[in-house]
Parts: C-alpha cells; sequence; structure tokens
C-alpha cells in the first residue's frame, strides 16, 4: 500500500529555507573554527594584512607577530593576524591630535609657513 502524503507547496519552501539555513551555519562554524583554519603561507599573510612580505617577516622575526613554523617555512592563523591588528591599532583621532599639536607648535615658534 503506497502512502503518499502530499504537502502544500508552502511547507514545502520553508522545509528547503531551514535545510539551506542549516546548511549555511554548519559551513560558517567549519569556517571560523580555529582547529580547521588553514594556516597561511608568508605571501598569504602579507596579502591578507595589505602589508610586504619584508613587513611580514620583521614583524614575525621581532615577535611581534605569532608564527609556526616546519622546518624552514612559517605559518600563520587569520585569526593570529586579526588579534595583532585589534592589539595595534592606533586610533585615528590620536594621530589626528598629534599632528594638530605639532603643527600648532610649529607655528608658534614661526617655524611653519603651510
Amino acid at each position: 500500500m503506497d502512502i503518499t502524503i502530499k504537502l502544500p507547496e508552502e511547507i514545502i519552501l520553508l522545509i528547503n529555507k531551514v535545510d539551506n539555513i542549516e546548511r549555511l551555519l554548519a559551513n560558517q562554524i567549519k569556517e571560523n573554527h580555529p582547529e580547521s583554519e588553514k594556516p597561511l603561507t608568508v605571501p598569504q599573510a602579507a596579502d591578507y594584512l595589505s602589508v610586504s612580505i619584508g613587513t611580514i617577516r620583521r614583524l614575525a622575526s621581532t615577535g611581534k607577530l605569532p608564527v609556526m613554523k616546519d622546518t624552514k617555512r612559517c605559518y600563520f592563523l587569520k585569526t593570529a593576524l586579526i588579534e595583532y591588528l585589534k592589539n595595534n591599532t592606533r586610533c585615528q583621532f590620536s594621530i589626528e591630535s598629534k599632528i594638530d599639536k605639532f603643527l600648532s607648535s610649529r607655528i608658534k615658534k614661526g617655524g611653519y609657513h603651510g
């Protein structure tokens, strides 16, 4: 005996949407989980941070940037690069106020003629 249940199109659409949401969430968790993170090479890390390869090497050699070494190769995790950025970002307001202070002191001394 073949019993086929016919569901309304709206319910089928909702079921498909829920399935898609579950799949997207599973992929998001997989991508953001640090243990499943694929390490970046030096050129990839430089590209990710939009800096030169030399800058990456200097930051790694001075211990400012966490690095993983495998014989002669260096690898970086995106999460470590993001943490580095968070901890080493200067406030634009602070920089601008220092520039303004410097320029105003130069103007008072007569050394700046803009």
